[in-house]
């Protein structure tokens, strides 16, 4: 357990650095994923290790009583039930009848009733006897490989970031005290080799990405939200009115109306129904048992579900803004381009990428941001006056050997 214990711990430690995504990806990619993973870990030793216990049927002949081994196994292959519309008052447990041969409610007098069995008093309850609707339960059995398998969707929007932006993660790492502006600006500025098409192409993709981390966070709670049959949806919100009242309408069952949120989600104690059914040479048995049983599991499953319920309420709501920021990054590169300032006039003559290196460049190495801006404005002043001269040239006529001279001495 303590080697356990130091694994979770050092997968929960976030260490601060800089990163290659902005701030609003990694609460996806990094604090989801890794509360995802620890989830699923202690889920895991839960599942190999937590049991399920049943209360046993009594015969009057201890020689057919079912081995309590059994029960416990064969509930936990078949899984459990509980009646979710069943009103507290007519109710043990939430969901289940105080007696398990009431299946049904009268719809005379909403009443308790048997839809089959030998109690039934009269085929007239049999006929005005309405089934109450089963909910079954099953999530202990896959949930620790399902809660995994969610921590990878997390991940993949970081997969396809690092495909599209090779060149700003090139830039990070060129990005130091005696790199060569020259050097920066041949590779980065230079459409020959960096050319537009492609730098609009990893703009847009940027946003696509920005939307894949929104669309992965609100897929995930809808998904488990459908895993656990549409209860998760408000559950961070029912719990939070819970904590509301007082300690003995928080715990006294019978005083309440409603069920506790995590009851309504995954009840705690559940209706098993198993078949005892034996032969031999002499006599053959066949009975059908009802038992109720506890499902220690899904206690667990309450405290973990909340923590997902608030991490990705956190999480869609980074996401968004993320997406904003995107957009209003553009919008402010683009004001730069209408700025008086003498140092942001060269972000009209740069596109969407261009701006977005130079302003990676700007919050990593403020000097070499100086340098390189006025390298491209040495660049952009002589292509607008060799452009000038070339238009001049094909308007007067001028001669090739004037315009030869001009180019170089600029």
């Amino acid at each position: 357990m303590a080697f356990m214990a130091g694994n979770i711990t050092a997968l929960l430690s976030i260490k601060i650095k800089a990163r290659h995504d902005d701030y609003t990806d990694q609460v996806s990619r990094i604090v989801v994923v890794k509360i995802f993973i620890v989830s699923s870990l202690v889920m895991g030793v839960d599942f190999f290790h937590d049991t399920i216990s049943c209360i046993p049927p009594v015969h009057k002949d201890k020689a057919q009583i079912i081995p309590p081994k059994f029960i416990q196994s064969a509930c936990w292959i078949k899984g459990f039930y509980v009646y979710p519309d069943l009103e507290i008052q007519n109710s043990v447990y939430y969901g289940i009848p105080t007696t398990l041969i009431n299946d049904g409610t009268s719809s005379i007098d909403s009443e308790p009733c048997a839809t089959k069995g030998v109690f039934l008093q009269s085929r007239k309850k049999q006929t005005h006897c309405v089934p109450l609707k089963k909910r079954f339960m099953r999530q202990y059995q896959w949930m620790p490989f399902f809660i995994a398998s969610m921590a990878l969707l997390f991940y993949m929007p970081y997969i396809i970031f690092r495909v599209v932006n090779t060149d700003m993660i090139s830039l990070r790492a060129n990005i130091n005290d005696q790199v060569d502006r020259d050097l920066i600006v041949q590779n980065y500025f230079n459409h020959s080799i960096n050319s537009v098409p492609k730098m609009r192409m990893r703009v847009f993709m940027n946003f696509i990405i920005k939307l894949l981390y929104v669309l992965v966070n609100v897929v995930s709670f809808l998904v488990l939200n459908a895993s656990l049959d549409n209860t998760f949806y408000t559950y961070g919100q029912q719990w939070m009115e819970w904590t509301r009242l007082n300690s003995t309408m928080q715990l006294e069952y019978e005083l309440r109306d409603t069920p506790l949120p995590s009851n309504r989600m995954l009840p705690s104690f559940g209706i098993c129904d198993i078949s005892d059914s034996r032969s031999d040479i002499s006599s053959t048995y066949v009975n059908k048992v009802s038992m109720i049983c506890e499902i220690s599991s899904h206690v667990l499953y309450h405290y973990l579900f909340l923590i997902f319920w608030f991490v990705l309420v956190l999480s869609i709501t980074v996401s968004i803004i993320g997406v904003i920021l995107n957009i209003f990054g553009h919008v402010n590169n683009m004001k730069f381009s209408r700025h008086r300032d003498s140092s942001k006039l060269i972000y009209q003559h740069l596109t969407i990428r261009e701006c977005e290196y130079l302003e990676f460049i700007r919050r990593r190495n403020l000097a070499l941001y100086g340098l390189v801006i006025t390298k491209l404005k040495e660049i952009k002043v002589k292509n607008h006056v060799l452009n000038g001269l070339t238009s001049h040239r094909r308007s007067r006529q001028g001669s090739d050997e004037e315009l030869n001279s001009l180019k170089d001495s600029l």
